[in-house]
């Protein structure tokens, strides 16, 4: 017996859903077999499945809770270092310079690890969208991921050229 939506061979003869496209089926009869096949032309039944949108499972660790947080914790990592970069350049200096420079590549340091939690935060974000209906959270973690994103490496950019000019 053959699914009257799809065109697909059965594997059970009295089952109720079709296991390829899912639609609920009738009680059997003796002549539906006949009749589908009647019914449904031989080039719809075998390209059909072509035609379907594939089905979107919800999995038991959401990715988009996940990009969700990287983005947080990238965005994070950028306000941080900005913020205490930022003072670092204000009078009066407390640490000497060598000390400074020190201090600035650790920051440029840590915006490179906000730079790769950006990119975490976009792959996990493709990977939900493929995998998840779209939610608030995918569309709150892609925007702060790639947020976090720009302004680490804006951050780290300008971080290496200032402790150039220090430098020098």
């Amino acid at each position: 017996m053959s699914c009257p939506n799809c065109g697909a061979q059965l594997e059970v003869s009295n089952q109720r859903f079709c296991q390829d496209c899912g639609k609920k089926l009738q009680e059997p009869s003796k002549n539906s077999e006949l009749a589908q096949k009647s019914l449904t032309p031989p080039e719809y039944r075998e390209n059909h499945h072509l035609h379907q949108k594939p089905v979107k499972i919800p999995t038991s660790r959401p990715l988009s809770k996940r990009s969700l947080g990287f983005g947080i914790v990238s965005l994070i990592i950028a306000a941080i270092t900005f913020n205490a970069g930022s003072s670092m350049l204000t009078p009066p200096f407390l640490l000497p310079l060598s000390g400074r420079i020190i201090l600035f590549m650790s920051f440029g340091i840590l915006n490179i690890v906000g730079i790769g939690f950006g990119i975490i935060s976009r792959v996990f974000n493709a990977q939900a969208k493929r995998r998840e209906l779209k939610n608030t959270a995918m569309k709150v973690g892609s925007t702060l991921g790639s947020i976090g994103l720009i302004f680490n490496l804006v951050l780290m950019i300008a971080i290496f050229i200032l402790v150039g000019i220090l430098m020098v």
